[in-house]
């Protein structure tokens, strides 16, 4: 991929990307788009994201500007909103830079997502056979101790209601003493 996208081909990659409409799974959509764009690819579209949002930013401070105000919670709610309205594409982002006070009846009625950045996060690489292989190997030998402590602890608690059982014969025995004497 290029290492610069123009302002239409971002859009297109974003609204390919389905975010709201199609998913809103961010690991899923981070994998796909990974595989498709690669990490300089990613890396260039995450800055056009980031700017959308920084754009976002500057209308609500503007807004703000003119002694309205604009209830959108904190710091984190608002950066999940603005990625969420950019996520949604072109006309949505155009559409609350001409009116931000559309994001406070966002945020109020929770129509957004956590969060449209994180589709720019690197997936993990896939796990090897090997990794695999190792887990198994683990999850078994760690179920097999479990298994024979479990075993031992059962013995004990066994040997533990034999000695109880006795001790209440015991006790039943010296009550009944008591009473004859």
């Amino acid at each position: 991929m290029k290492k610069q996208l123009t302002d239409k081909q971002a859009w297109s990659l974003i609204e390919q990307m389905g975010w709201g409409r199609t998913s809103q799974n961010y690991d899923a959509l981070a994998r796909e788009w990974y595989a498709k764009l690669g990490k300089d690819g990613m890396n260039v579209l995450r800055n056009f994201v980031g700017s959308r949002v920084s754009d976002l930013y500057h209308a609500v401070e503007k807004y703000e500007a003119t002694g309205k105000d604009i209830d959108i919670g904190s710091d984190d709610g608002m950066s999940d909103l603005l990625h969420h309205v950019v996520g949604l594409g072109e006309s949505y982002f155009k559409s609350y830079m001409d009116n931000p006070k559309l994001l406070a009846r966002r945020y109020r009625e929770g129509e957004y997502k956590e969060s449209f950045a994180y589709c720019f996060l690197e997936p993990e690489p896939p796990r090897t056979k090997a990794q695999k292989d190792q887990a198994a190997e683990k999850l078994q030998k760690g179920f097999t101790a479990l298994q024979s402590q479990f075993s031992t602890l059962q013995a004990e608690w066994n040997k533990f209601e034999t000695m109880l059982d006795q001790l209440a014969i015991t006790n039943s025995i010296v009550e009944m003493d008591k009473k004859s004497a």
